[in-house]
């Protein structure tokens, strides 16, 4: 019961944003909007890391940070606005539904995604059909459905670019699992692979590794018998 009350929270939360951009459209430009949004929730956010003293962020994060934040914000969010200025809100709505497409055709390389994974895009995506598939007079603009069509793309680029390069701490963790949504968990051995790649040299257990592996090396060569 808890599992379905979650769900209807974030589909009606996270679906009633769509409504409120068309909303706000009628008294800002799109990237008017966007920036009086997410300057009010950066603000709110910073207020609420200092109150449960969280940690900064890293310096060597700082880049990569500032990167997912144009690409969400300035990039796919205001394409977004901009779309809604000729298309429907729920239309918008619905074609933010491709955001798991592209972060399951972006990880084919790193992260497969098993055939009931598959199966559920499939369903998915003909849902998508089944509720755009025009009817009566309904008209589509083609630089706002260009931009419904990029968003998303830019949306799941961001946040594998942010899986891969920002650890996550704290508020920062959770809004990464809620951008990850419908993108599938690495296994436990690309978890392994990842954690080794941002372990550093120094560390105690890269050293041990490499002990470990020289140890290996030297059991696999050959003994010379003295002369």
């Amino acid at each position: 019961m808890l599992a379905w009350l979650a769900f209807l929270t974030v589909a009606v939360v996270w679906g009633s944003t769509y409504f409120a951009i068309a909303v706000g459209l009628a008294s800002f430009t799109p990237y008017g909007m966007v920036a009086a949004r997410f300057s009010l929730a950066a603000l709110l956010a910073l207020g609420l890391g200092r109150w449960r003293r969280e940690p900064w962020p890293p310096p060597l994060e700082i880049g990569h940070l500032m990167l997912v934040g144009a690409l969400l914000l300035g990039g796919s969010n205001a394409l977004v606005s901009y779309a809604e200025l000729h298309l429907a809100s729920g239309l918008a709505a619905v074609l933010a539904a491709l955001v798991p497409l592209w972060l399951a055709v972006l990880s084919l390389g790193k992260e497969r995604l098993g055939p009931k994974g598959w199966l559920g895009l499939a369903l998915g995506l003909a849902g998508v059909a089944v509720l755009v598939a025009p009817r009566g007079g309904l008209h589509l603009h083609a630089g706002g459905l260009a931009a419904m069509v990029a968003a998303p793309f830019i949306w799941a680029w961001g946040t594998l670019h942010g899986r891969r390069h920002v650890k996550g701490r704290g508020r920062r963790r959770d809004a990464d699992r809620a951008q990850r949504a419908g993108q599938p968990e690495p296994s436990e051995e690309q978890q392994r692979r990842d954690a080794a790649r941002r372990r550093p040299l120094t560390s105690p257990g890269a050293v041990g590794a490499s002990r470990r592996g020289s140890g290996q090396i030297a059991r696999s060569r050959p003994r010379q018998r003295p002369q």
